[in-house]
C-alpha cells in the first residue's frame, strides 16, 4: 500500500508541475457587422506575446507560461 501511495504521489506531482503554459483561442468581429476581422492584432497585456487573426477572424496563441 505504501508504495501504492508513492508512484500515485509521484505521478500526480509531475502532472501539476507539467500544467505550466497554456493557449488562448477566439474569434474577432467587428462590433457593429458581426463580421469576421482578418489582419486584427491580438496582444497579451504586459507580455511581447501577440498573433495576428486569420482571414475568417480566428486567432490561436500556443504555449503562454503561468505567472
Amino acid at each position: 500500500m505504501n508504495k501504492f501511495l508513492s508512484i500515485f504521489f509521484l505521478l500526480f506531482t509531475s502532472f501539476l508541475l507539467g500544467q505550466n503554459i497554456g493557449s488562448l483561442n477566439g474569434r474577432i468581429l467587428d462590433i457593429q457587422s458581426q463580421k469576421p476581422l482578418p489582419g486584427a492584432t491580438v496582444l497579451l497585456e504586459g507580455t511581447g506575446i501577440g498573433v495576428v487573426t486569420d482571414d475568417e477572424g480566428y486567432f490561436i496563441i500556443n504555449d503562454i507560461p503561468s505567472q
